[in-house]
Formats: structure tokens, sequence, C-alpha cells
């Protein structure tokens, strides 16, 4: 290795020599010059002259000698979404801030810290990604994707302990949407579908959606790429996943399949049991249903309307896989569904949930949000509980208060937010 001494040694011979060099170069350049203008034009002349110092200037560049100081360089650490500083990521400590309630609130304070805690979509916001994708043909004309990503930015860059307001990501979410407007207590549930296709919509990667063309009902990858024609974003990425549902006629047996996208599973809860768990509620989500009556659906092989029976399962799992567990069930006359619903922190064998030759049914998924209803069906209060993604803690988040989580599930858990194991941080 050289030393400061001897490079600096170096570089001064090396100025000397282009110095002699460049001299060497302008005595032959005028005796060429000067034979010349006894034969040629003064306009020829300078071209030619402008050309031999062109031809010196790209010379010098290409033959002088870069001297590199060793110099500390960030290293970098690569994952499926970007690079990101290895030094900075280990600086992060995750999202530790509550947020202020804005008059009943609470719905909407839940799910924003779930999303928050989603580490791909925390991901693409902080680092600038949805710039390049904003669609401005939305309903909102990219104005949601970019309140809400200032809104990530700022909650996580936090070092403060205070809470912070939501209340110009609620302006923009009640421009577009009336019924979120005013004071009145909303379904955390609906809120969460509203907000991921507004941000859909912001960030959709088809400017103009094609046409239509073709009825793959019965194909479940044409149907999904069909489908990822016209809905291409990062939210599709993450939390769409396919349904498969069948329809059997009781009649001819005739099997008629359909496949659509989800972009979370409303789970059925027994009814009759004081506790329950995750896979009971798949299972029922799974059974079968008898349509009869007014509900008879058409046969095309009996060419009328047969008894028949329904079938739902899940084709594909979305890498994000949201859980609504459906507590304020029609059939319980108006009461809410209290049961404690055994969920597992990592959900391993998912092929049980699944169709046969799903897609995706051989991932784990870890639990790392939850959204808390404690009340009853006219009124309550939104509580969410998140798995801080670097220190593998549980925190709780009641609106601007924040503390560490006693319990992960409860009999109020009511949204469950799982991801893919190794996905980003999981």
């Amino acid at each position: 290795m050289m030393t400061k001494k001897r490079i600096k040694g170096r570089a001064q011979g090396l100025c000397y020599k282009h110095v002699v060099t460049l001299l060497t170069f302008i005595q032959h350049t005028f005796r060429d010059i000067y034979d010349l203008f006894l034969e040629t034009s003064p306009f020829l002349l300078c071209t030619i002259g402008i050309a031999f110092l062109l031809i010196y200037l790209l010379y010098i560049s290409n033959t002088r000698i870069k001297v590199n100081i060793h110099r500390k360089t960030p290293s970098y650490k690569a994952s499926s979404w970007s690079c990101d500083k290895t030094d900075d990521a280990d600086d992060r400590k995750g999202v530790r801030v509550g947020l202020n309630n804005l008059g009943n609130t609470c719905f909407m304070n839940a799910v924003l810290q779930c999303l928050c805690h989603t580490q791909p979509l925390v991901d693409y916001c902080t680092r600038g990604t949805y710039l390049s994708d904003i669609n401005h043909r939305s309903p909102t004309h990219g104005d949601l994707v970019k309140v809400f990503a200032e809104f990530v930015k700022k909650i996580s860059d936090s070092k403060s302990k205070a809470a912070i307001s939501p209340y110009q990501l609620r302006s923009e979410v009640q421009r577009y949407a009336p019924r979120f407007y005013g004071d009145s207590q909303q379904d955390a549930q609906e809120f969460l579908r509203y907000l991921l296709q507004g941000l859909h919509d912001d960030i959709n990667r088809v400017k103009s959606k094609p046409s239509l063309m073709g009825d793959y009902g019965g194909d479940a990858f044409k149907t999904w790429r069909k489908y990822r024609d016209t809905d291409d974003s990062l939210i599709v990425d993450l939390f769409a996943g396919q349904l498969k549902s069948t329809l059997k006629c009781m009649t001819c047996n005739n099997d008629s399949i359909t496949y659509d996208p989800f972009w979370d599973l409303s789970l059925p809860i027994p009814e009759g049991y004081r506790n329950t768990s995750l896979r009971q509620c798949f299972n029922l989500f799974s059974s079968p249903e008898i349509l009869d009556g007014t509900n008879r659906p058409y046969c095309e092989v009996c060419k009328k309307k047969t008894r028949s029976s329904k079938k739902i399962e899940v084709n594909k799992f979305p890498r994000v896989l949201v859980i609504h567990l459906k507590r304020f069930s029609a059939s319980s006359y108006g009461q809410k569904l209290n049961m404690m619903i055994e969920c597992p922190l990592i959900l391993g064998n998912i092929s049980e949930f699944a169709a046969q030759n799903s897609i995706g049914d051989g991932c784990s998924y870890v639990l790392y949000g939850v959204v808390d209803h404690d009340g009853t069906n006219n009124s309550g209060h939104y509580i969410a509980k998140c798995r801080n993604p670097f220190t593998k803690e549980w925190n709780e988040f009641n609106d601007s208060r924040v503390t560490k989580a006693s319990s992960v599930v409860t009999n109020k858990s009511y949204i469950l937010f799982y991801i893919q194991e190794g996905s980003s941080h999981f």
C-alpha cells in the first residue's frame, strides 16, 4: 500500500509529464498548421485545430491515473423491495408512537397502526418508491397515497413519545369518502377496505386498463392473469389472494367453478361454543352451503334453476393475510360474538385451509397485527396490538397511549394481520 507522501510525489510527476506532453503536442501542431496554412483556407485550418485539441483532451482523459484514497463505504443489504443501508436498518426501532383521537377515530387509528407495522408497505412509502407509481387518473388523483406516505414517514421517523395527529390523512379520506365524515363511530374493517382500495387506485401501475376479452371463470391461472392486467400495484402484490367458488348442481352433479380475488377473508364464527379456534372458523368458511328456494342458481346443463351446493375455498394465499372475524354476525340476533378464538402466533400448515393444489399453501405466516373491538354492536372502542418487526416485542396502541401488550389474542380480537414468514424482517 502506497503512503500519502509517495502518492503526492507520483501525482506531481504525472502533472509534469502532462505539461511536457502538452508543449510537445502544441509545437508539432503549430508546425503542421503552418504547413497547412500555405495549402488550405483559414476555415478548414480552424476546424483541424479544434479537432486536434479535442483529440488531445480525449487522450489525457483516458490515460490519467486515478488515485483512490481508502475510505469507509456503507455496506448494503439486499431485499426483495430495494437496497437499504445496513447502518440505517440497525438504527431503526420501529413504531413506538401513538395517534391522537380526533373524535371517535379509534377505528382509523387502530388500522393505521397495523398498516404502519406492515414493513414492506412502510419501506415502499419511506423510500419514496410510490412516487414513480402514482396514477393521476385515479379517483383521488394520487392525493391519498401522497398524504398516506407522508404520514407513514412521520410516524416511522418520530423520535418523540408525543402522539401524532392523523388530521391531514383523515381530512383526505373524508374528502373522497363522505361516509367517514363527522365524529360517528365507524367499522374498522370497512375503513381498511376503503383505504387499501384508495391506495391501490393511486398507485395502480396500469394507467389505461385494457378491454376485458374472454371468460376464464374456470381457469385459475388465466383468471389471475386477467385480474393483474387491470390491477397491478403494491397493494395487490401484498394483500391480494384468490378464492375458488364451486357450484354443484344437486340434480345433475355438474360443477361450475369460478375464481375471484380477495384482499381480506371474512371468517364466520361457529356459534354455540364457549371457545373455538381459527381452524374451526376456516372449516366453517369452506363448508358447503345449500342454495335453495329463491337462492337457486341457474344450471347450464339442466337449463334451469336448480337446488345446488356452494363451496368457497382459498386457491391462492397473499403475502399479507388479513383475517376479519365476523363477530357482528346477522345470525346472532344483533348480539356481538364475544367468545375466545384461539389464533396461533405462527400459522404454519396453511394448506389445511386451502383448496386442493392451491398456490402458496406451503408458506408459514407470522401474526404481527391485531385490531381489538371492545363493546357492543352499537358502540365500542378499537385498539391495536402490533409486533415490532425489529425488536419482536408486542406493543398495545390505545390511541395516544402506547404500552407493552400483556396479551395478543383475546375474545376482543376482530382483525388479524398475518405476513409470510421471511418477508422483510419477519
